[in-house]
């Protein structure tokens, strides 16, 4: 049978963390290294995974840094590590490590590591230069201007000019003459207040040219009467660290939503095949005792629990294939009239049980460019919703909007309502939301997680508007522009 590391490393979706541009490891909870992406291999200095693992049996450093137990310290936090690469040089990375839990219980760590080596020793050198002497800094790849107490250019070193080439020469201007107004006063500020008081300062910004550029200026007195400025273009950083933001919130979904997979399996699933197999049973055991009434609501029972766990199956199923990046988004010219129409067609007789009245009031002349199954997909979702959520004799309307940029669709209840408190979480994978209908049915809340999913491929929004005992408005936007 396969280990627990096997079977995590077969979760892994190794095409998006190979092309990523900063370090990732997986490590179990016993100290096994599961896997590691290209950048994190190449950052140790070994030539591939198999490499990696080898040295980590007798290597006590790569031991230290590659530790269960001390990942355990700082999970689920951001912390800095000095690592060891294969030549034994000393790396400075900055770690954000996360403890995740699957759904049987067993424990592992996710870490996404960047290399900061540079900019600590930036750090440090910088508190190493005396007063009187700037020549180190010739050594920083870095672009230095030396400005005086009245914030003119006396010096600047490492061809300045790359980054304004439209000045010949700096030394004579002042830095209001060179970066715009609102970053000008922020560093004639921060240079007041370093040669005044020698405490170093530090400034991120961005300028805009051909293509944004992001700056970090550290601000060192050199004496009483000048201060360093030294910049450092951070525009890689700053978009790595946009990736990592984005990557470790989508892990997080991601872990999210195999929880919620492992409790729906678990619960959701489980329950109404058990109540279809007990009716069943009696229908079988007692089919001679029982009255017609008995048998057709028996019939009636196995029925309803039949067609939500049938719904609750599809929704796993789309659930497993955007997963695995197995769906495909086939958008072409429909008319969303007739989709709809289809869609109640087929949740007609669930509405008469409950005698809830249904009118589609989308534009009958709307044809846009969309995905089909998955636009039928989210009307399902959300029309069922409707039904569960509304009192017998309610009614329900689906409508469109046409706007400049989207279309815009909604499907509007009277029935229950519900709490904003509640409704801020239905879209959200970390919340588990299960609220009965007003017949008593039962539901997961995956539905709507894929309606999100669906929405979003159309590069749309999708939000809900409620008010407890008025009703509900779920609207989702489509672009006109989806390529």
């Amino acid at each position: 049978m396969e280990s627990f590391e096997a079977q995590l490393e077969n979760k892994i979706g190794t095409d998006l963390l190979e092309n990523l541009g900063f370090g990732f490891f997986r490590l179990s909870i016993s100290g096994k290294l599961i896997y590691a992406n290209k950048a994190f291999i190449s950052l140790l200095e070994y030539e591939n995974l198999e490499e990696l693992k080898s040295d980590l049996a007798n290597n006590s450093s790569l031991k230290l840094c590659l530790n269960a137990q001390r990942l355990s310290k700082h999970s689920n936090d951001e912390s800095e590590f000095v690592w060891i690469t294969k030549s034994k040089k000393k790396k400075v990375l900055k770690e954000f490590i996360q403890k995740v839990k699957e759904g049987n219980g067993f424990l592992f760590f996710d870490c996404i590591v960047q290399d900061i080596t540079e900019k600590t020793f930036l750090e440090k050198l910088i508190k190493d230069i005396h007063s009187n002497d700037a020549s180190i800094l010739k050594a920083i790849p870095d672009y230095i201007l030396v400005v005086s107490k009245n914030y003119e250019i006396v010096e600047n070193k490492n061809n300045l000019q790359n980054i304004f080439p439209e000045f010949p020469s700096l030394q004579g201007l002042f830095i209001k003459d060179i970066f715009d107004e609102t970053i000008a006063f922020q560093l004639e500020k921060l240079v007041a207040d370093v040669i005044s008081t020698n405490e170093q300062k530090s400034y991120e910004f961005a300028i805009d040219d051909l293509e944004k550029k992001y700056f970090e200026a550290r601000i060192v007195q050199r004496n009483h009467e000048e201060a360093i400025i030294i910049l450092r273009d951070i525009s890689r950083e700053k978009i790595a660290e946009e990736q990592l933001k984005t990557f470790t919130e989508e892990l997080k979904q991601t872990n999210a939503t195999k929880d919620k997979f492992f409790s729906i399996i678990a619960h959701d699933l489980r329950t109404p095949l058990n109540g279809i197999l007990n009716y069943a049973e009696i229908l079988s055991n007692e089919y001679n005792e029982l009255s017609k009434e008995e048998i057709k609501e028996f019939a009636d029972y196995i029925l309803e629990i039949s067609r939500s766990t049938n719904n609750l199956l599809n929704n796993l199923l789309e659930w497993a294939r955007i997963q695995n990046g197995k769906i495909n988004f086939e958008p072409e010219r429909n008319n969303l009239y007739n989709v709809a129409e289809k869609v109640l067609s087929m949740l007609q007789l669930v509405a008469s049980n409950k005698n809830i009245e249904i009118q589609n009031k989308i534009d009958k002349n709307l044809n846009a460019i969309f995905d089909k199954n998955m636009i039928n997909s989210i009307l399902l979702n959300l029309t069922n919703n409707a039904i569960k959520f509304s009192n017998a004799g309610g009614k329900i309307e689906l409508f469109s909007e046409e706007f400049d940029n989207y279309y815009k669709i909604s499907v509007k209840d009277n029935g229950i309502g519900m709490t904003d408190e509640i409704a801020s979480k239905l879209f959200n994978s970390n919340f588990t939301v299960t609220t009965l209908g007003t017949a008593k049915e039962k539901g997961t809340g995956l539905g709507l997680i894929l309606c999100k999913e669906f929405v979003k491929r159309h590069k749309g929004n999708i939000w809900v508007e409620s008010k407890v005992g008025t009703g509900s408005t779920f609207s989702f936007t489509i672009s006109k522009k989806i390529f």
